[in-house]
């Protein structure tokens, strides 16, 4: 997992690097999330006025919560759209990320089941910049769309997996779920470099 977390904050930094030569580039840290004690930064570099890429990572590191595992890494990278200019006002993102977890998945809280494994990611954002000084923003988004995860189910109690032997029926390695739900949102504080 540390080493997951390192590749993706050097991704972060090529794409920081790149945006020198680019465009204008934002560094952006999410404030409600920060409160809960899961980290989620993001780059973003303008490819013209109203086209810019986001490259975001949002990580937990929570052992327990509801008494199963929540540990996570995201990252998504994200074209996005805006209606007046990259640093102000209204845009649209579309995106197609990746992550990888060990935790409880929503809907088996209160269980003694949890899980490991990795999913995709394809879906879009909304938001609106809102520009404080030639410096500082304000950044409110939200985004999500279909998550696909090919996973491994464990007892909490014992160990042991739960789910393998239907899985090993289906000629599978992995158990697979798909789900349409937000995995991004928040409000930003965004830094102009």
């Amino acid at each position: 997992m540390k080493q997951k977390i390192f590749s993706c904050i050097l991704f972060a930094l090529l794409i920081f690097s790149s945006g020198k030569v680019l465009g204008q580039t934002y560094i952006k840290g999410n404030l409600p999330l920060a409160a809960v004690l899961v980290p989620n930064f993001a780059v973003e570099t303008s490819l013209s006025n109203k086209f810019s890429v986001q490259l975001s990572v949002t990580a937990s590191f929570w052992e327990s919560f509801k008494g199963g595992p929540q540990k996570f890494v995201f990252l998504i990278p994200e074209l996005r759209y805006h209606l007046t200019s990259v640093d102000k006002g209204f845009f649209a993102g579309v995106n197609v990320g990746g992550a990888n977890f060990n935790m409880q998945k929503y809907n088996y809280w209160n269980t003694d089941k949890y899980q490991i494994g990795y999913a995709y990611l394809v879906g879009g954002s909304l938001g609106y910049t809102y520009k404080i000084n030639d410096k500082w923003g304000l950044e409110i988004f939200a985004g999500g769309g279909f998550i696909g995860s090919f996973y491994r189910g464990y007892f909490m109690s014992t160990g042991e997996q739960y789910d393998m032997s239907q899985a090993q029926d289906l000629g599978r390695r992995f158990d697979r779920s798909g789900d349409w739900l937000p995995y991004e949102g928040g409000i930003m504080l965004v830094y102009k470099l």
